[in-house]
């Protein structure tokens, strides 16, 4: 379930062309720089992770979380690797979304279909916009 997250933020960072908003069609090192930024915040998905999945055992307390520091150094990292404003809401949905990936897969709360659900209509629609765009061209 995690790499299908993945996926679905690797999507929608190359997904072409949304108007205003990061795409594979852009000018200069834009979209390196946002695929650096990926590569700087994919370590810290496995951390909320790990994290979210250590509440869904029972060895973390919701106070001991910690998805805000999480979220933090992920867009720290973010900046750093890219020198550029990060993403912030796709980061803080991508963090918060592998937290949740990780309590389901420990625990019996049915957010994991739910999930899932979203995050194939999530890579549906990134994919169906990149056919079309293919088709249009």
């Amino acid at each position: 379930m995690l790499t299908d997250l993945k996926r679905a933020v690797l999507l929608t960072i190359s997904a072409p062309i949304k108007p205003g908003s990061v795409h594979r069609l852009m000018g200069d090192v834009d979209f390196e720089r946002r695929l650096l930024e990926y590569v700087a915040v994919e370590p810290h998905l496995e951390e909320a992770y790990r994290r979210g999945r250590a509440l869904g055992e029972g060895k973390l307390s919701a106070q001991e979380l910690g998805l805000g520091g999480v979220l933090a150094r992920a867009l720290k990292d973010s900046f750093e690797s890219s020198g550029e404003t990060p993403l912030v809401g796709l980061w803080s949905a991508a963090v918060t979304a592998a937290a949740m990936v990780g309590y389901s897969s420990a625990s019996n709360v049915k957010v994991y279909e739910s999930l899932r659900t979203l995050i194939t209509r999530i890579c549906t629609q990134a994919y169906l916009t990149t056919l079309l765009t293919w088709w249009r061209a």
